[in-house]
């Protein structure tokens, strides 16, 4: 909180930053809200592994666990 005490981001800038899942624990959008936890930390873009067909079986199982990378 101390991070942004004298120059915060604008709201549309949070509001983008939720949109492109940028917070740690990622923001919630409640009806036309945009629900973002106390502790919430800025981390960047979150990226989605790719699996590919050819990839081995083991591979693939490691990169569909569900967990997310930064």
């Amino acid at each position: 909180t101390e991070k942004y005490r004298s120059n915060p981001p604008s709201v549309s800038t949070l509001r983008r930053y939720a949109k492109q899942n940028l917070f740690c624990p990622p923001a919630m959008k409640q009806g036309r809200l945009w629900r973002v936890r106390e502790d919430a930390e800025l981390v960047g873009e979150l990226v989605t592994p790719v699996i590919k067909k050819n990839d081995s079986l083991l591979l693939q199982r490691i990169l569909s666990d569900g967990s997310q990378t930064a």
